[in-house]
């Protein structure tokens, strides 16, 4: 199971390491999510979110039981869509995705050369990166990590 404390140093060496970032935070549920959307500023943007994992079982035998555990990231900007014309709504969506990009690709890198913990059980065939609309005012883009953990 991924442990929190090191949930938290990995969402803080990320947000070091991504120059667009400007603000980091692990959530506990989506709900939470949510509230603490309403609270960002177009100031605070870039803002990377990540809300805590949760697990399931896999495996037949309890020798070979694993957790499957799933980890969400989001990589948003907070939009006026008063002043927002379509070409700018566009542009929330490239800056963010680049960001999503840099962030998939250092998860790459760290599960094979990173620092030990979590990461190195990366599951690469599940990850999914998709745009994020209209999350109270907030758009971008969302990373959903799998990972192979034992009990």
């Amino acid at each position: 199971m991924i442990l929190i404390p090191e949930l938290k140093q990995y969402v803080k060496d990320t947000e070091q390491a991504l120059e667009d970032v400007n603000f980091a935070r692990v959530v506990v549920v989506k709900d939470e999510l949510t509230t603490f959307l309403s609270k960002i500023r177009p100031t605070d943007n870039q803002i990377m979110i990540a809300v805590m994992p949760d697990a399931s079982t896999r495996g037949n035998d309890v020798d070979k039981l694993k957790l499957r555990n799933s980890l969400g990231f989001f990589f948003l900007e907070k939009t006026d869509y008063g002043a927002t014309r379509q070409d700018d709504w566009l542009d929330v969506f490239s800056r963010t995705q680049e960001t999503a990009l840099a962030f998939f690709n250092k998860v790459l890198d760290d599960s094979i050369d990173g620092p030990c913990g979590f990461i190195r059980d990366l599951v690469v065939s599940n990850i999914s990166i998709n745009p994020e609309s209209n999350l109270v005012g907030c758009n971008g883009w969302s990373v959903e990590l799998y990972f192979d953990s034992t009990v």
